[in-house]
């Protein structure tokens, strides 16, 4: 387009901002979804190769106002672990002397989660990247 002085017009989206905007936006929440999606997939691929056992709480260790139980299970190759879990007990966690269903790391036994706990640091920060991502190519698609 080109102004009555002979100058070429900025172009612009439908909503009056720089065309590039909208298309940045529409980029950036795409390459945000397929973040958050890589990590999800790589926490179900890295839980799915843990080994499943069967725990008793011990008890619980609080760390900084986070109660976090304390589980003691036999791993397959028949040792002995007791362990402190890396998330917090949640409604579903038992008490003390409580059966606890759990898959462990055979690498690093120490490492486990309670299976069936579905809310872990990389499934937040997966949720929470995909969501921003969502959000930022919704408004790009708006603005377009």
């Amino acid at each position: 387009m080109v102004t009555a002085l002979g100058q070429a017009a900025p172009v612009t989206s439908t909503s009056g901002l720089p065309a590039l905007v909208p298309l940045a936006m529409i980029v950036v929440g795409a390459l945000l979804m397929a973040v958050g999606v890589t990590l999800y997939l790589r926490r179900v691929l890295r839980y799915s190769r843990w080994v499943p056992a069967q725990g008793v709480v011990t008890g619980h260790q609080d760390l900084s106002g986070v109660r976090l139980p304390v589980v003691r299970f036999t791993t397959a190759e028949g040792s002995q672990v007791t362990a402190t879990a890396a998330t917090p007990a949640d409604v579903a966690t038992p008490g003390r002397d409580g059966a606890v269903r759990l898959r462990y790391d055979p690498a690093r036994p120490e490492r486990f989660t309670q299976q069936g706990l579905v809310v872990d640091r990389t499934a937040l920060t997966a949720l929470a990247v995909d969501a921003v991502g969502v959000l930022l190519l919704a408004a790009g698609l708006v603005l377009r």
